[in-house]
């Protein structure tokens, strides 16, 4: 017997039969529309054709065709859209396309009394680049949160987001931390990349060795010790226009918390391979506080996953410290997708991959991220059972092949036909509740369409006529638009672009939302040494959203393109520092700050150095320069800090210059505009104006004097662009 046929190859079929001996003794199990393995291998018309054949050569086929997972309604909605999703038909000519087959119910109630239809669409229409997806995440926690609220004996560990790319769990993350929803990411990429995790990891390196410059840095830079960038710069710069060595320069500041720095490192230097990491890493911990100081601002997640390294660090009872941070590096190159730590609490949403989730079942399954689509670029090589093996070479005139391009069209086809199959497998996790989550399209009149999914099943809801027609561009509303699909009623739900999920807030679609004053919960950062003269009550705001951590920027795929955030922080960096491409050591300080923020490759390097000359050049060429050089008094990278309304805002202003008795706020962004209307709805999804009013509280508080306050956008349309903003006592 061999289950999980659907999942096998021919060289393994062939390998079976030649188990089996006269072939009168093979007993199969599986379902071809549950075939999603293909990039293993796995061919399904395997499968398709050996059943076949026993039917040809007298065996018995027996279609088990009957659920007991999903309840009668439920399985009446899901066939209805497995229908659009799966081909209605065989096609001899496409033996990897499996066509719908119709469930029955084995069991007729729901387990949970929801009191609402089976299947819900909550979709945020709009592009990922704008948000549109964490938009749609935030919902969905609003939407949780209700659920387990109101449903008795429903917790959160009978929920599951399953997507069809780990690249989507990030914004359900963010969403649910937001939201104080506990969740288990399953075997994602999180772990290691995760910001407290790559603090560590930086002291550790920088302990070992502290002439590691970029490791050194990290640390600094870390909640764990919290310097500043401007401190940092100032002693990368200690001889002036000379870059040097960290760990000299830091030994040599008198300030208390340098000090506190370099002995630290300089003790733990000195037990570096003498005893465990674990113990290392234990005796870090404990100078620091930095566990307990996630704990602290209320970051249990972080607490947990510092936790789970120390476990880790116990677990592999290494003494070098170099062979653990190889040991790490080596889960990096391989891919490797350890999970995160667990929650300890009662019961926790989980988030995985669809393949994670075969054979698995929850009360209530989120398809999250249905709107992707995937980014697939023709593969250079083919290996196609009809043409055998083809490369992609274009001929005299330019063109591809006609046998590359059949080729690439018959594998184009058996992966949409997969996809469609990943579908089937994550609809049909469900027991109780489906919903559908994702980014779609704006909606034209009473018509929804979306990517990815979505896109076979958006065109089939039939809309109630005039509900779309309440969404508004402007607005910040989940909006109820009661759907039919075949007849059968189905919840669908638009979130508004302003929307963003506020923990006191109704829930209830149509309900009014204010934009949520948190930060993502990886970008609040703490400093140990300082947590202990703060009430743990007010929350901390915060303006910068640059990640506060060293990066290792190394491509999944050749590439010469920089991380545009990466250009951001260098142009920021140039401005902070009055270094502009007119300076004839220019090149040689952007390669090492490039280097010093984690770019390897040279390629990139040299991308990243000429966007930013670029940007910077216009920035010369604007009157906004000249007229701040000229300004009595100009400060960079200014921190503050004030009391609002019991809360502590708190974070960082690009450029403050004073000309007379005036002061100016400016804000620089490297992003890229194209037009007017992206520029206003920019400012208005990010709540933009609402920082401007924090920039400018926070320089009256501190000078007196109510600023003016510009938006200097470097890339709009090719050209500097300055948005005089309003604030305060302007108004």
């Amino acid at each position: 017997m061999v289950d999980e046929f659907q999942d096998t190859n021919s060289r393994q079929r062939d390998l079976v039969r030649l188990l089996n001996g006269d072939g009168r003794r093979l007993f199969i199990v599986g379902d071809a529309k549950q075939s999603i393995y293909r990039f293993r291998g796995a061919e399904v018309q395997v499968f398709r054709a050996e059943r076949t054949r026993i039917e040809t050569e007298g065996g018995v086929h027996t279609p088990l065709t009957t659920s007991y997972r999903s309840h009668a309604a439920l399985l009446e909605r899901l066939n209805t859209l497995l229908s659009h999703v799966l081909d209605r038909d065989a096609d001899p000519e496409r033996p990897w396309r499996e066509p719908f087959a119709r469930l029955e119910a084995g069991r007729r109630l729901p387990q949970w009394t929801l009191n609402q239809p089976s299947l819900e669409v909550l979709v945020a229409p709009g592009s990922k680049g704008d948000g549109a997806l964490e938009r749609a995440a935030a919902a969905i926690a609003a939407r949780l949160k209700e659920l387990v609220a109101t449903t008795p004996g429903l917790t959160y560990a009978g929920v599951a987001v399953l997507c069809r790319a780990s690249t989507s769990f990030a914004a359900y993350e963010d969403a649910f931390e937001e939201a104080g929803i506990p969740y288990a990411t399953v075997a994602g990429r999180g772990f290691l990349e995760r910001p407290e995790v790559r603090d560590l990891l930086n002291a550790l390196a920088a302990i070992a060795d502290p002439a590691d410059d970029v490791a050194l840095f990290g640390l600094l830079r870390s909640p764990a010790i919290g310097f500043s960038d401007p401190d940092l710069h100032r002693m990368r710069l200690a001889d002036g226009f000379a870059v040097g060595h960290l760990w000299p320069t830091l030994c040599q500041e008198t300030s208390p918390r340098a000090q506190r720095a370099a002995a630290l490192i300089e003790t733990l230097h000195t037990k570096a391979g003498r005893v465990t990491v674990a113990e290392l890493l234990k005796q870090f911990l404990d100078s620091t506080n930095y566990r307990a100081g996630w704990m602290e601002i209320g970051q249990g997640r972080a607490a947990r996953n510092v936790a789970k390294l120390l476990d880790d660090a116990v677990r592999s009872g290494l003494v070098g410290v170099g062979e653990f941070l190889e040991y790490v590096a080596n889960l990096r190159d391989i891919g490797s997708r350890e999970s995160e730590a667990r929650t300890d609490s009662e019961g926790a949403v989980q988030i995985m991959s669809v393949h994670q989730a075969k054979g698995l079942e929850f009360p209530v399954v989120v398809v999250g991220d249905a709107g992707y689509a995937g980014s697939r670029q023709g593969d250079a090589i083919l290996l196609d059972d009809v043409y055998g093996l083809v490369l992609r070479r274009k001929g005299d005139d330019d063109r591809k092949s006609p046998i590359y391009t059949r080729a690439s069209a018959r594998n184009d086809d058996m992966e949409s036909a997969e996809v469609a199959r990943l579908f089937y497998v994550a609809a049909t996790r469900a027991q109780d509740l489906l919903i559908l989550n994702g980014n779609a399209n704006e909606p034209k009149g009473d018509q929804l369409t979306g990517k990815g999914w979505l896109k076979p099943i958006l065109p089939v809801l039939e809309i109630e006529p005039g509900r779309l027609t309440e969404y508004s561009e402007l607005g910040n509303r989940l909006i109820a638009a009661p759907a039919n699909l075949a007849s059968l009623d189905v919840r669908c739900i638009l979130c508004e672009p302003q929307y963003a999920f506020t923990p006191d807030a109704d829930p209830a679609p149509g309900a009014p939302h204010t934009a949520s004053s948190q930060q993502p919960a990886d970008e609040v950062p703490f400093d140990g040494a300082m947590l202990a003269s703060l009430s743990p009550a007010p929350t901390t705001k915060r303006d910068d959203q640059t990640p506060d951590r060293v990066w290792r920027v190394v491509p999944a795929r050749t590439s010469t393109q920089a991380p545009p955030w990466l250009i951001g922080k260098l142009v920021h960096a140039a401005i902070a520092a009055w270094r502009f491409p007119t300076e004839p050591t220019f090149d040689a300080w952007a390669k090492a700050r490039s280097q010093e923020y984690g770019l390897t490759d040279q390629p990139r390097i040299d991308r990243a150095i000429a966007k930013s000359k670029l940007l910077l050049r216009r920035f010369l060429n604007h009157t906004l320069y000249h007229e701040i050089a000229s300004a009595d008094l100009r400060l960079h990278e200014i921190p503050y800090g004030y009391v609002r309304d019991g809360q502590i805002e708190e974070g960082r202003i690009d450029l403050l210059y004073r000309r007379r008795d005036l002061w100016t706020v400016v804000d620089f962004k490297t992003d890229h505009f194209g037009t007017d209307e992206a520029v206003r709805a920019w400012i208005n999804q990010r709540g933009y104006q609402d920082q401007v009013e924090r920039y400018a509280a926070a320089v009256a508080t501190l000078s007196g004097i109510w600023p003016q306050v510009k938006l200097c956008l470097l890339d709009h349309n090719g050209v500097v662009r300055v948005e005089e903003m309003r604030a305060g006592s302007q108004e």
